[in-house]
């Protein structure tokens, strides 16, 4: 576990938090009402790796002995909010709706990096 807490888990969410970022760039910049191959790539690679972050960082949290305490359902309840602004960036985009196609991105960024915080910084007892 020791490897998935040191090195996978923070490249996972430094790269959610950037692919977040990124889709939130071409929502602002999309012109057609159609999705073209590579916006629907970074779309499909924002929310899956948001969603991996979610169940790793659940997972390790519950390790950890965070299990009885708020934390874990707290980060899964922002990764969820993460996956509902993303439909509703992707729906925004293709009513060609750029401003709430960019709201919706920019929560997204707010909600992953939220996540990441509850997941991995500790509060002292």
């Amino acid at each position: 576990m020791s490897l998935i807490k040191k090195c996978i888990f923070p490249t996972l969410k430094a790269t959610a938090i950037g692919l977040s970022a990124a889709w939130t760039a071409m929502a602002a910049c999309s012109k057609d009402k159609e999705l073209d191959g590579q916006e629907k790539s970074v779309h499909l690679a924002t929310m899956g790796s948001a969603g991996l972050v979610g169940i790793l960082g659940f997972c390790l949290l519950r390790k950890d002995g965070w299990g009885k305490t708020y934390r874990p359902w707290l980060g899964l309840s922002l990764i969820a909010s993460h996956g509902i602004a993303g439909v509703r960036s992707r729906k925004a985009v293709q009513h060609q709706d750029k401003k709430d196609a960019v709201q919706s991105g920019i929560l997204q960024v707010v909600m992953i990096i939220l996540a990441a915080c509850v997941f991995t910084t500790k509060p002292n007892k």
